[in-house]
């Protein structure tokens, strides 16, 4: 889970997708537009570079793979990169450090 300004952003490892959240100013949660996202297969890490403006997501088991997103105005995430590894297994979760 990564929380950038009025969003929060979950994994769902078993699905493959992220699932987006507005958050109001009570502090309840609004499922965003297009939520949950299309991600990669067991994504289990998700971070938001300090501009805010990208978030990455990371797998891992049998297939691995990255993908970025641009964040909108109103959180929603667009596809901008995707590299997904083929062959590659790690068993245990990743880690990922971001900057921007």
């Amino acid at each position: 889970m990564v929380i950038n300004k009025s969003s929060v952003y979950v994994a769902n490892q078993r699905s493959g997708t992220i699932s987006a959240f507005s958050i109001a100013g009570t502090g309840a949660l609004t499922n965003l537009a297009g939520s949950p996202y299309d991600s990669v297969t067991s994504a289990s890490v998700l971070g938001v570079d300090n501009s805010g403006k990208y978030l990455l997501a990371l797998g891992y088991d049998k297939n691995i793979g990255l993908q970025m997103y641009a964040i909108g105005a109103g959180g929603g995430l667009t596809p901008v990169l995707s590299n997904v590894a083929t062959g590659t297994v790690t068993t245990v979760p990743a880690v990922m450090a971001l900057t921007h």
